[in-house]
C-alpha cells in the first residue's frame, strides 16, 4: 500500500513536468488508448451514437467514429468537453 502511494505521487510529479515542459504535445503519446477504444466501438455499434470518454488523458473529438475523449484538468492544462444545444465541442485552455 505505501509502495502504491509512491508510485502514484511519482507518476503525478511526471505528469505534472511533462505538462509544464511540453503542454499537450505530451498526450500524443497517449493516444494509442484512445485508438483502441475507437476500434471497439466502430466494431460493435451503428455509429448512431455519441461514446464520451475520460481518464486516458488525451483529449480528442472525431465526429466521424463519434467518439470523444475529454483530455485533462489538471496541471495548467484544462481540456474539457461541452455540449451545448446537441453541439459537442472539445474545449482546451492553459492556465497558471
Amino acid at each position: 500500500s505505501r509502495i502504491f502511494k509512491s508510485v502514484v505521487r511519482l507518476n503525478g510529479r511526471i505528469e505534472k513536468s511533462l505538462c509544464f515542459m511540453f503542454g499537450e504535445n505530451y498526450q500524443k503519446i497517449l493516444k494509442r488508448g484512445n485508438n483502441k477504444m475507437k476500434k471497439k466501438i466502430l466494431s460493435t455499434q451503428n455509429l448512431q451514437n455519441y461514446f464520451i470518454f475520460g481518464h486516458t488523458h488525451c483529449p480528442e473529438f472525431d465526429e466521424k467514429s463519434r467518439f470523444a475523449n475529454s483530455g485533462v484538468f489538471k496541471n495548467g492544462l484544462a481540456q474539457y468537453i461541452m455540449i451545448e444545444n446537441g453541439s459537442i465541442k472539445l474545449i482546451k485552455q492553459r492556465y497558471d
